[in-house]
């Protein structure tokens, strides 16, 4: 990811992340990330900072959301967005990895 903007402070050797004066710039998802010699795992937080100029995006995965598959069957999810900017992208991932499996297509 970005490197942490000089608004913010670690404290406590990384494990605590500290916004004295949060600022339109500071809005984001921060990524708090635990490597050991054999795993690593990771959590977030989400800073949405109110007061600035607004570009509303929503985004719904229509229903179902949640499907319960067994093994060789085929599932299929949409996603769709309003934005009022007419250049936006829609991107799948899998939470925790990123990529998605080599089995999963993304339709553009």
């Amino acid at each position: 990811g970005q490197p942490i903007t000089n608004s913010a402070e670690r404290l406590k050797q990384g494990a605590e992340l500290y916004f004295p004066s949060v600022r339109l710039a500071d809005s984001g998802i921060y990524v708090c990330t635990c490597r050991d010699q054999r795993s690593t795992n990771r959590s977030h937080a989400e800073i949405i900072v109110e007061g600035g100029p607004a570009k509303p995006i929503v985004v719904t995965v229509e229903e179902p959301k949640s499907q319960t598959m067994r093994v060789g069957s085929t599932v299929n999810f949409i996603c769709t967005a309003k934005s009022k900017s007419p250049a936006y992208t829609l991107v799948w991932t899998r939470r925790g990895i990123g990529r998605l499996p080599n089995r999963a297509t993304d339709f553009k």
